[in-house]
């Protein structure tokens, strides 16, 4: 059994523009492989992303004197942390939580 879905671009949107020139690319019948490998692709990297945020998360509870400023939502809380603790941190784990 098939499931059929209509999909339209907007062609003025660049991030559609692109992702019609990507699917366009694909040879005729490979196209319906080529979204569903996107599309679970897409949720694999989005699960993958909450896990590692879920981890550094965890082991940032370690510190004592870890604190998120209070007037900023968790999402985008600033890491603070006192300078004999700053220099134990690696700086790539310092800014993992950090919005891209």
């Amino acid at each position: 059994m098939r499931k059929r879905f209509n999909v339209s671009f907007d062609l003025q949107a660049a991030r559609h523009r692109e992702a019609a020139r990507l699917l366009d690319e694909q040879p005729v019948g490979q196209r319906t492989e080529f979204i569903v490998d996107c599309i679970l692709r897409y949720d694999q990297s989005v699960k993958l992303e909450k896990i590692v945020r879920t981890a550094i998360q965890e082991e940032l509870q370690h510190f004592t004197d870890y604190q998120a400023p209070s007037d900023l939502p968790a999402s985008s809380a600033v890491l603070q942390l006192d300078e004999a603790n700053l220099s134990d941190v690696p700086d790539s784990l310092l800014h993992a939580m950090d919005d891209p």
